[in-house]
């Protein structure tokens, strides 16, 4: 990619998380890295490899073309959250723990629900 691609990639990353209600801080450690490294990829002075481009997507509810220069989303973020995705109707903290659960492993993740299962069958009861 030439200059002016990176820079495009930049601008979308940067739309993306902005229109997510995400940090860089809550990007970065979804991709398991530094949120000085991240910030690279929206400064537009390094560039993510094709696996963390396809996980960036995956956080922001895109596909990894529509990152890419030369193509668009075809549709704004606010006919998106209104009509689309059920995914934008969540709060910001419950985006957030999204984001966060996706980054956690296998482990973690069972370790999670069962925490979620135990808490809500008390409830219940």
């Amino acid at each position: 990619m030439d200059k002016d691609d990176t820079r495009t990639l930049a601008f979308k990353l940067r739309k993306c998380r902005v229109n997510s209600n995400l940090s860089q801080k809550q990007v970065a450690d979804a991709l398991g890295l530094d949120r000085s490294a991240y910030s690279c990829y929206e400064r537009g002075t390094s560039m993510p490899s094709i696996k963390t481009l396809q996980k960036l997507a995956e956080i922001f509810h895109v596909k990894p073309a529509q990152l890419l220069p030369d193509t668009d989303f075809g549709m704004r973020f606010s006919d998106m959250t209104e009509n689309f995705n059920p995914i934008y109707q969540l709060s910001k903290d419950e985006r957030s723990i999204i984001v966060r659960y996706r980054a956690m492993e296998k482990e973690q993740k069972e370790e999670v629900n069962r925490f979620i299962d135990n808490i809500t069958n008390k409830t219940a009861e």
